[in-house]
């Protein structure tokens, strides 16, 4: 009888629908690194979400995100949702996201003490394109 309980809790379990939402470029759980987490709005007017400025860059640069806009990542010191054109972007630090090496936020004020304590380079979102993402894949 036990065995009989314990599988059915485990098919519910496994029948449940898991409603946390998902990085719509790699599908891991978005809301895991909220330090992280970014977005834009899709050609149809959708918001779609991001674990991490890295995917919303690769999602941006695919057919599925031409046409996107108001793009915002969360500024890395501040914490606080910002347009992409209101930061800069530092690749090559020692700040990992939770996809690894990631392209970090910071408002432009703060970009060379970012630098300096952890390392990098500069960059701008216009800038960022297919081979810069290549540049942070293990």
């Amino acid at each position: 009888m036990r065995a009989f309980c314990i599988a059915l809790a485990l098919s519910f379990a496994a029948c449940a629908k898991d409603e946390r939402p998902r990085c719509t470029e790699c599908g891991m759980y978005a809301d895991l690194a909220p330090a992280f987490a970014s977005g834009a709005r899709d050609r149809a007017g959708h918001d779609v979400g991001f674990d991490a400025p890295r995917c919303l860059f690769r999602w941006r640069l695919d057919e599925a995100g031409r046409g996107s806009r108001g793009a915002w990542v969360t500024e890395h010191y501040s914490q606080r949702r910002t347009p992409v054109e209101d930061v800069v972007f530092v690749y090559g630090s020692d700040v990992v996201g939770p996809m690894g090496r990631d392209l970090i936020p910071v408002t432009p004020a703060e970009a060379e003490r970012f630098v300096h304590d952890h390392g990098g380079h500069e960059t701008r979102a216009a800038a960022i394109d297919a081979a810069r993402l290549r540049s942070l894949d293990p």
